[in-house]
């Protein structure tokens, strides 16, 4: 288990650092579907030190990632 989490980088001296990380973090993650509140306190935090929801921001706005919710199936 404790290799899962150096490689999730959630291990604390494992972390990713800034944007370069948290663009690492998200290309490991690509395809991992998870409600959209959960990926920033949960997901992306765990795995980046010190998150800055700017940087996220700042990588959808130049066109670096995107997000692709049309597999996401309404609850009724």
């Amino acid at each position: 288990m404790n290799w899962l989490f150096r490689w999730q980088h959630v291990a604390p001296s494992t972390q990713l650092l800034g944007e370069r990380g948290l663009l690492e973090a998200l290309r490991q993650l690509q395809g991992f579907e998870a409600p959209a509140n959960s990926w920033e306190r949960q997901i992306l935090a765990r795995r980046v030190a010190n998150y800055d929801p700017k940087e996220l921001d700042q990588l959808c706005l130049t066109g670096a990632v995107g997000w692709d919710a049309s597999r996401l199936i309404p609850r009724r």
